[in-house]
């Protein structure tokens, strides 16, 4: 269990979970919020998605990719104005698929620059390495090994370049959550 001191830095704390899909982040985010009360923020792309009636990103549209990235991104900027929270995902995650999209995006420069600014409130950055067994394809996340291990490096080169690192830890999946928050 953490300490109570740890509880009270725990509590004042912007945490954003960053990898790829399966990798065990929301999982974490629900516990943290369940068994310490910290305010959970989460990614938006699933609600996104049930709002308009879709059952996954391969059946969007150019304009529809665009509109969904940027309401996410809105949605994220709302969310981590608060003192302290835990994401199960972050902008960094945003700026990879921004990336991805290119000029395909809606004032693509814009919305980078507008994720990096977002991604610079995150006090700590808890990065989930991949893990080939969590994977799952639920239209949302892709079941590739190497989609999966390209979108872990990409994360890790982007959290690189914002000059992010030294907010980095790397979760260990064979100690227990409550070991990787103290």
């Amino acid at each position: 269990a953490v300490s109570p001191q740890e509880l009270v830095a725990l509590r004042s704390l912007r945490i954003g979970c960053v990898g790829s899909g399966g990798t065990g982040k929301s999982t974490f985010a629900g516990h943290v919020r369940d068994s310490y009360g910290v305010p959970i923020v989460t990614e938006g792309v699933r609600d996104w998605l049930v709002a308009r009636g879709r059952s996954g990103l391969a059946v969007l549209d150019a304009r529809e990719v665009s509109e969904l990235v940027w309401d996410v991104l809105e949605h994220r900027d709302r969310s981590t104005a608060q003192a302290s929270f835990i994401a199960d995902r972050t902008s960094v995650d945003s700026i990879c698929f921004a990336r991805s999209l290119g000029s395909r995006l809606a004032d693509h420069d814009a919305f980078i620059e507008r994720a990096e600014a977002i991604a610079s409130r995150i006090d700590v950055f808890v990065f989930f390495p991949y893990r080939s067994e969590y994977l799952v394809d639920d239209g949302v996340r892709k079941r590739s090994s190497l989609f999966q291990l390209a979108m872990s490096t990409a994360l890790f080169a982007e959290l690189r370049r914002l000059g992010l690192l030294p907010r980095v830890h790397v979760f260990e999946h064979h100690r227990s959550a409550d070991w990787n928050l103290s």
